[in-house]
């Protein structure tokens, strides 16, 4: 009785067991459907859980051995009933053709029918930001180290030993962790996006495990043996608990309300906007459907666009009309019309373009800076945005545009050293908006006004505004999008000088014309303070100086310049022409010497020379 007890206590154990294990999965079911209601972001996880499954299952057939068909009477319905459970929390998704039946303001893909639903849901409107180039996947994957050392700094190696420490204890979930980590990069890395490194949060979850498998490793074989390096060992969280505070820390963050209204408030009465990307779209939406802020204000998103044209019957453009009568966006896109390679933007110009050519529409048009519409248009700054105006303007009414333009854009926090941080690569996207701005200004007076003096100082403007914190804390995570930003704030400051230079140089050629020398010297001399190493610039000033006998001031332009390139013929023409015309008839040869050295067949040298001998033959 006692032994048929035992045994009955024993199956009733395994039996419980068993019940306990399945429930589980049935849990991690029911949590992986919930999840893909939130993010597509957990299908990372689906390969490495059906191999884990699989491979716990398999594992007791082999100790069983029972028979393959056996195992299979036991995997299907515990499968089956695992994918109801992931289905059922799914039909969550029904909310969305719901609500979109009701006409919201904010309609993101309109998936009121079972195409555009699919669509929605299934992520196509980001496709774009896939690639299958080996260039891009290759710059995508220089960024995981980056990632990695800033989740874990200098305790990284401590997930490796963890790792070394599970595959002495389960094989087996090492290659289920391996699998995750593997899925995980070889999908995120295919995906161009500045925010990138929120993709791999399923390896640092992993790397995290890992990690804690190496802390108990030490805990279990090291603390018994001293307090001092107990309490050292637990100090550690506290300190990265410190140091990362003022970083989390968002209890006097604005920059999202703050950001919204330097894009909407600055705007003209009555216009329309076309807004591209998470970060300016949500805000302003905000800030107008919410605290019904600038209704006369309409917003037109161009995903949805985007949409319209990939997805037929989404009828974006139609909610647009029904919103604002005024505006019809419903004219057909010719197929090659279209830049499938920035299909997003080349559709946003040919709606632009439409509105701007519709007579009937006289409301202004505000977008982000676009470099594509120069050609065609004047984009003038107000605030973070621009507004679209003909070139066929007068110029009074440019003039009139371009001083009603706000400079005075607050964002609480910008300036604060321990808050710059927190959101490092929009606190720079908002400095390349003010240099943009001032830029553009400079361009305007420059190109189509003609006025160099205004167009200098706002290039100058722009060049002032510095980034304040050029290093970044090292607690403040790795940012494929700070870096970005950085790297086109950068090439910003580069054409801006570029510019700079061009409009010095050609007021300078417009005195020089006018016969202003001396006037023309100078603002030649403001160029050669952002080009020092420029040769034909000091050839010009050098030029300028021997015409007004000016000869001791045009020798050293020309020496400046030899010695910035001791090749160059140019300068050693000029330098000789100048000794020459002082009378310098030694210094003349030695220059001339040079010449031939370099061109041995120059007319000009040869000429000198026999001038200067016949000279000496003549005394």
């Amino acid at each position: 009785v006692t032994t048929e007890r035992g045994a009955w206590r024993t199956e009733g154990k395994t039996q419980n067991s068993k019940l306990k294990t399945q429930n589980y999965l049935y849990l991690f079911a029911f949590t992986l459907g919930l999840s893909f209601t939130h993010h597509m972001q957990t299908v990372y996880l689906v390969p490495a859980s059906i191999f884990f499954i699989i491979a716990v299952y398999w594992k007791k057939w082999m100790q069983q051995k029972q028979s393959f068909y056996s195992l299979l009477s036991t995997l299907y319905p515990l499968l089956l009933k695992m994918l109801c459970l992931f289905i059922l929390p799914l039909f969550l998704y029904l909310y969305l053709p719901i609500r979109a039946s009701a006409d919201p303001v904010y309609n993101w893909s309109d998936p009121d029918t079972l195409r555009k639903f699919t669509h929605h849901i299934s992520g196509q409107s980001f496709k774009e930001y896939f690639t299958s180039g080996i260039n891009g996947i290759y710059k995508n994957l220089t960024h995981i180290p980056h990632f990695l050392s800033d989740q874990f700094h200098y305790f990284w190696w401590m997930s490796l030993i963890g790792l070394l420490i599970l595959l002495f204890k389960n094989r087996s979930r090492v290659l289920f962790f391996f699998l995750i980590i593997i899925v995980n990069i070889s999908l995120a890395v295919r995906y161009s996006i500045p925010n990138i490194e929120d993709y791999y949060i399923p390896s640092y979850i992993i790397f995290m495990i890992l990690f804690s498998l190496c802390s108990g490793f030490i805990i279990n074989k090291f603390l018994k043996k001293g307090i001092i390096f107990s309490i050292l060992f637990f100090i550690v969280p506290i300190i990265s608990f410190i140091i990362h505070y003022p970083y989390n820390n968002r209890s006097n963050y604005y920059f999202a309300y703050d950001y919204g209204n330097g894009i909407l408030c600055p705007v003209d009465n009555e216009a329309i906007m076309f807004l591209s990307g998470d970060a300016i779209e949500f805000p302003v939406c905000y800030l107008k459907y919410c605290e019904n802020q600038r209704d006369d204000v309409a917003l037109i998103f161009t995903i949805f666009l985007t949409d319209e044209l990939v997805v037929k019957e989404i009828g974006y453009c139609e909610t647009i009309k029904k919103q604002y009568p005024e505006i019809d966006l419903s004219t057909p896109i010719q197929n090659d019309e279209i830049d499938y390679n920035d299909i997003e933007n080349s559709v946003k110009r040919i709606k632009i373009k439409e509105i701007i050519s519709n007579k009937l529409i006289s409301r202004p048009v505000f977008l982000m800076y676009d470099n594509e519409l120069l050609n065609n248009y004047i984009l003038i700054p107000k605030g973070f945005f621009y507004k679209i105006v003909s070139k066929e303007i007068k110029e009074e009414k440019i003039c009139e545009e371009l001083k009603t333009c706000s400079f005075h854009l607050f964002i609480r926090g910008i300036k604060d050293d321990n808050m710059i941080f927190k959101d490092a690569a929009w606190t720079l996207r908002v400095i390349i908006n003010y240099v943009l701005s001032y830029y553009i200004h400079g361009f305007i007076y420059y190109k189509e006004l003609g006025k160099y003096e205004e167009s200098i100082d706002n290039y100058e403007k722009a060049l002032e505004i510095k980034i304040k914190n050029k290093e970044i804390p090292y607690f403040v995570p790795y940012s494929t999008c700070y870096n970005h930003y950085l790297n086109e704030y950068k090439r910003n400051i580069e054409e801006i000088k570029k510019h700079l230079l061009n409009t010095y140089w050609e007021w300078g050629n417009y005195y020089e014309k006018k016969g202003l020398i001396l006037k023309a010297i100078d603002l030649y001399k403001k160029v050669e303070e952002i080009s020092p190493d420029n040769i034909k610039l000091k050839n010009t000033v050098g030029y300028l100086y021997f015409s007004q006998n000016r000869y001791q001031d045009a020798i050293n332009e020309f020496k400046e310049s030899i010695e910035i390139c001791p090749t160059d013929v140019r300068s050693h023409i000029n330098l000789a022409s100048v000794y020459y015309a002082k009378g310098l008839y030694k210094e003349a040869i030695s220059e001339c010497k040079c010449i031939l050295e370099l061109d041995a067949d120059n007319t000009y040298a040869n000429q000198m020379l026999e001038t200067i001998l016949k000279r000496r033959l003549d005394k």
